[in-house]
């Protein structure tokens, strides 16, 4: 199977400043039990609004953060190596209230 080790995921103690987030996972809507078991190895939140997701995508994806209690984010997947940077935000949208979500959420991990 597709399983990788549970124990090589990256873990969140309390004094990170970080959340351990699942990036363009566009089949979350189907794989939630995978979701799940993330969760209780430290995953915080899914990434929700990626430049490749259409409206739909956006939805289930969104729907399945909502479900679970995950931090809803965004990006661009930007990795420098296809195009510029400029180029990358250029195509991606992300709700400001998911902004504002992060900070809260990275504000509460910094006082635990």
């Amino acid at each position: 199977g597709d399983h990788r080790d549970l124990h090589s995921f990256p873990t969140r103690r309390s004094s990170d400043l970080g959340i351990p987030v699942l990036a363009h996972f566009a089949a979350a809507p189907s794989r939630t039990v995978l979701i799940r078991e993330l969760m209780e190895a430290g995953l915080g939140g899914i990434e929700v609004h990626h430049r490749s997701f259409d409206a739909a995508t956006v939805a289930a994806v969104g729907a399945v953060a909502r479900e679970l209690g995950l931090l809803a984010s965004g990006g661009t997947d930007y990795h420098g190596d296809d195009e510029t940077y400029a180029e990358a935000i250029a195509e991606t949208w992300v709700p400001p209230a998911i902004a504002e979500e992060v900070l809260a959420a990275l504000r509460i991990g910094s006082m635990a």
